[in-house]
């Protein structure tokens, strides 16, 4: 069966803005297709993954909920978008956070004087 590769990735852009939490398989069920080609539709025409459209769905709402007015924390942004805990949006999406997580190694060296 032949199917419209554009209107495909379309399609799992729109279902990830209106629901970003929305996995994969769902999505493909709603289109009655296989999740792999979905997958296939989203590297052809975009040159992304899932997991990537994913990332900017969520930072693109990440972003305007938190210029808004009044601007709400990443605790309340995360519950917003269905996660039940604030390190649950900043894991799923890193750079949602103002701060600039560094890994332990990072810092021990840091700390040694060394970078």
């Amino acid at each position: 069966m032949t199917y419209d590769a554009t209107s495909l990735a379309d399609l799992v852009r729109r279902c990830l803005e209106t629901a970003p939490l929305t996995p994969l398989s769902e999505i493909a069920q709603a289109a009655q297709v296989d999740r792999h080609t979905l997958t296939r539709a989203l590297i052809a025409v975009r040159g992304v993954t899932f997991r990537q459209v994913r990332t900017e769905v969520l930072r693109q709402r990440v972003a305007s909920m938190k210029s808004a007015d009044p601007p709400r924390s990443v605790k309340a942004i995360a519950f917003e978008l269905g996660y039940h805990a604030a390190n649950s949006l900043s894991r799923q999406s890193p750079g949602v956070n103002s701060r600039r997580r560094t890994s332990s190694s990072v810092r021990a060296r840091q700390r040694q004087g060394r970078t």
